[in-house]
């Protein structure tokens, strides 16, 4: 099951491994922004909204080069 998932993205596990954390990290730190401007609105007022257009950016570029290049 792991190996088709693997193979279905053209990837490696290692490959897979780094940019599942990447993905898990840069979420985790995007709700870590928006937990905080929810309390205050004055800070981090377009982190959030510029993050996920990062992500959407990274996974377009992901999609269009499946495996990566490194």
């Amino acid at each position: 099951i792991m190996n088709s998932h693997l193979e279905d993205n053209d990837t490696t596990y290692n490959k897979h491994l780094r940019f599942a954390l990447f993905i898990s990290l840069k979420l985790a730190l995007l709700s870590v922004a928006g937990f905080i401007h929810a309390i205050i609105p004055l800070i981090f007022q377009k982190t959030v909204s510029h993050g996920v257009k990062d992500l959407d950016s990274v996974f377009q570029e992901r999609i269009d080069n499946p495996g990566g290049t490194g």
